[in-house]
């Protein structure tokens, strides 16, 4: 047994790498990580994305970020254990089309990666989000959230937020879940 599931569950979990809108399966779960689907810039194509994973699953998992800070030309410098670190930045912020376009760099101790990963995408606001997810299909559509203490590091406890508006963060990452 592993985690509480029993002999032959573990077979069943196939994961699937590729253009998900190109497949006829349909599955329990699918997920939308890393920001991914925020890379469909027109509302249309979100849509039909959204519709798409419906169509193919019974729950459907996006990350989601914003926030001040999100909607702004700088940088993020995170340490790495090897004594090199990697840059989170944002190259450029479109207001009207709420679009940022975002690069990770590495430096490591004996070279340096610049641009190793880009992105182009649109930061919608929570409400339209949940919005789009409900003209999919979507009923059940949450927000779920990481606490934060008094200094903004989180503190492992997990809670529902409302979607109705962004969170009052400078910085802010959550998870929607659409059922």
């Amino acid at each position: 047994r592993h985690n509480g599931w029993g002999a032959g569950e573990l077979d069943r979990v196939v994961p699937v790498v590729g253009d998900s809108t190109a497949r006829e399966d349909v599955c329990d779960v699918a997920c939308a990580l890393n920001f991914s689907w925020c890379a469909l810039l027109d509302d249309e194509a979100a849509l039909g994305y959204f519709k798409r994973a419906r169509e193919a699953s019974e729950v459907l998992v996006l990350d989601h970020y914003g926030g001040g800070e999100a909607a702004s030309v700088r940088a993020w410098h995170t340490p790495l254990p090897n004594g090199g670190h990697y840059t989170w930045e944002h190259t450029g912020w479109d207001e009207a089309r709420r679009e940022v376009r975002a690069a990770m760099h590495f430096t490591l101790p004996h070279e340096a990666l610049r641009d190793a990963f880009s992105y182009h995408w649109k930061l919608r606001p929570c409400r339209e989000v949940q919005e789009l997810l409900r003209a999919a299909g979507y009923t059940t559509v949450d927000g779920w959230m990481e606490e934060r203490d008094a200094q903004g590091n989180g503190t492992g406890h997990i809670r529902r937020v409302a979607l109705d508006e962004d969170p009052q963060h400078p910085y802010w990452t959550l998870f929607i879940t659409a059922s």
